[in-house]
């Protein structure tokens, strides 16, 4: 499927559904103040990162990840997981950088995640990141990063107003996992479909 010597920056994600994006939109829309300091995610581009592969993976090596995650991945049931909060920066930050969806702690979603992660490191493929990077994921949904340099004064501005924006609870039903590529090219992020592996129904 893949050129063999072709190399990807990819990464295994979830999506949202049409429905979510539908409410994420109305929500986006209440930034009009704050729309010139953002450049939001284009809706259809939307994800939630499992694990990050590696800025430089072949395409012999894709094939093979995607030969044995069409097998793990039948053996999963779809999932249900909630989206919780709008959060502007992540933990730690002084001048935040990013605006993201937290997702609400789901063991099931960590068993996937970790699951898949020690798939891939037993494949033992050499261009692949073999880090364990589930013991330190948020797993969250980036809406939008902050264009150019930023203050704090700005970071606890928006904050306050992210605060303000009462959220209800979303659920995102997860019934495939993808390998999505990012390319990055004229300061903008572009994402594409690689492989699309549908989970077991419920």
């Amino acid at each position: 499927m893949f050129e063999e010597n072709q190399h990807y920056r990819a990464f295994l994600a979830v999506t949202p559904s049409e429905k979510i994006k539908s409410e994420l939109r109305d929500i986006n829309r209440r930034f009009k103040k704050y729309a010139r300091n953002f450049r939001f995610v284009p809706l259809d581009q939307l994800h939630i990162t499992l694990q990050f592969m590696g800025n430089g993976v072949s395409g012999y090596s894709l094939d093979v990840i995607k030969d044995n995650l069409a097998t793990l991945c039948e053996d999963w049931n779809e999932l249900d997981v909630k989206i919780n909060k709008l959060n502007f920066g992540f933990p730690g930050q002084n001048v935040a950088t990013h605006l993201y969806y937290s997702v609400e702690d789901d063991s099931e979603l960590n068993t996937l995640t970790k699951s898949i992660h020690e798939n891939i490191k037993d494949l033992g493929l050499a261009d692949v990141n073999k880090k364990k990077d589930h013991g330190k994921l948020i797993n969250h949904m980036t809406v939008a990063r902050v264009k150019g340099h930023t203050s704090r004064s700005f970071t606890r501005e928006v904050k306050d107003f992210v605060n303000s924006i009462e959220i209800q609870n979303m659920n995102l039903e997860i019934s495939e996992v993808k390998i999505i590529s990012s390319i990055f090219k004229d300061n903008t992020t572009s994402y594409f479909d690689l492989a699309t592996f549908e989970l077991k129904k419920g």
